[in-house]
């Protein structure tokens, strides 16, 4: 029976079939938890190490899952022979399950005899050795190259959609603003890399109106020219205002900070048009907390039971700033929109070079057996597979994407347990790592909604 399981799991009662998730935080013995399973599988299944699978997502996890299974095995086989009193739930278990001790002692010799062989993989390591040994299932040429580095390729790559961006973009000005909303050439590099490592992943990038930031820089250019206008022939009065008026607070309205802004204000307005100099003493002022003068925080920074000043200048550099930010937003839905395109236009140039070479990288591997799976002969590849490995312990799976899922799920569909197979994800959605694997907090919650 297919069941999601609350928080905490007990690992001496959990029955070995069907397919589970189960939710454990850091901290909550997880690991114990999985190494117990493992013990169960071997001892009540009577399975061979190398037939129960073992997944998790770093080369380092990999290792230390190695060392606490089979440390968990020697300890059980001592509890087991009387060689030390039982120290937990498992071990208890174990003896009361187990009518035969001398079977079940000479199961755990054998899992320990031939503990190297045991299937305990990274996920990539757990496809591509599906895909080396099933190549035929999987329709992939029987003697494919592993790219282990892409990065020299991906590097090239990036810094020639980068030359043609830049003729693309023209205006220094929309230049400087597109920069500013992180479209880069080590951005556009950045992008490639988490591809490479997820094919899966994207840059969101909501749809943007063509006229948005043509729209945007009006506007902006408009209220500029009204903030120069204005000054010029009002800044000295403005000024002035600003020195004396009692009902400030001068800790927040120093004399050194009104000499700065003001000295910003006629940067800004020296310029006969709104070009790069302006642009960047706008970026500075926002720096600077121009924000401070206009109406709204005024009314914060007065002295108790006193009023703002007023002035037209505190409305209209308002208007300015606001402008700005909607300014920025556009130039921010214009860089997601070119790094999205430019990463999938670099994504699909990287795999063609490969495919000529007759090459797959790491990440390729979750993705073609993925597809092998759903293709013709998947249901056949998913049957050997399942007949290979009848009991799978996947765990960190909120490190997972779609992609990822979509294997498992293959592999293990949902029989009711009837088979007589066993899956179990184990993860924790809080500490997925997402800006370091592209995980996919949709995908662990997608998979939890259909298991349960």
């Amino acid at each position: 029976m297919t069941a999601r399981l609350p928080q905490l799991l007990d690992a001496a009662t959990l029955p070995l079939s069907g397919r589970h998730l189960v939710e454990a935080s850091a901290g909550t013995g997880k690991t114990h938890t999985l190494a117990d399973l493992y013990l169960r599988l071997v001892v009540e299944s009577g399975h061979e190490v190398d037939r129960i699978l073992v997944v998790t997502f770093t080369k380092a996890a990999t290792a230390e899952l190695k060392t606490r299974i089979r440390r968990r095995l020697i300890q059980a086989r001592a509890a087991l022979n009387g060689a030390r009193p039982a120290q937990d739930a498992v071990d208890v278990v174990l003896g009361e399950r187990v009518i035969d001790v001398a079977q079940a002692v000479r199961r755990l010799d054998a899992a320990l005899m031939g503990f190297d062989r045991a299937a305990i993989f990274t996920l990539h390591g757990f496809c591509r050795s599906a895909l080396r040994d099933h190549a035929f299932s999987a329709g992939l040429p029987m003697h494919l190259e592993m790219a282990e580095q892409s990065d020299d390729r991906a590097t090239v790559i990036a810094a020639d959609l980068w030359r043609r961006l830049e003729g693309t973009i023209g205006d220094p000005r929309r230049a400087f603003g597109l920069r500013r909303a992180g479209l880069s050439p080590a951005q556009l590099l950045a992008d490639l890399k988490l591809r490479l490592n997820h094919p899966l992943a994207v840059v969101e990038a909501e749809p943007v109106e063509a006229s948005a930031e043509s729209a945007a820089w009006q506007a902006l250019e408009n209220a500029w020219q009204c903030f120069r206008k204005q000054w010029s022939s009002q800044g000295a009065e403005f000024r002035k205002l600003l020195d004396d008026n009692p009902a400030l607070n001068r800790r927040r309205y120093t004399a050194d900070r009104i000499e700065r802004w003001c000295g910003g204000f006629s940067r800004l307005s020296a310029s006969d048009e709104l070009d790069l100099g302006v642009l960047r003493t706008l970026e500075a002022g926002v720096r600077d907390d121009w924000a401070a003068l206009t109406p709204t925080r005024l009314a914060e920074g007065v002295k108790k039971d006193q009023k703002a000043p007023v002035h037209p200048l505190f409305e209209t550099l308002g208007a300015l700033l606001a402008c700005w930010t909607r300014m920025e937003t556009a130039w921010a839905g214009s860089a997601r929109a070119y790094r999205r395109g430019a990463l999938d236009e670099a994504a699909t140039r990287l795999s063609q070079q490969r495919q000529r070479l007759g090459e797959l990288n790491f990440s390729d591997l979750t993705v073609e057996l993925r597809d092998a799976l759903k293709g013709s002969g998947g249901a056949h590849l998913a049957s050997i597979l399942r007949t290979r490995f009848p009991a799978a312990l996947i765990d960190e799976f909120q490190d997972t994407d779609p992609a990822q899922f979509d294997v498992f799920r293959a592999i293990y569909p949902d029989q009711g347990g009837e088979d007589g197979t066993f899956l179990i994800l184990i993860g924790d959605p809080k500490q997925a790592i997402y800006g370091f694997r592209g995980a996919d907090v949709y995908a662990y919650l997608g998979a939890r909604e259909h298991l349960g």
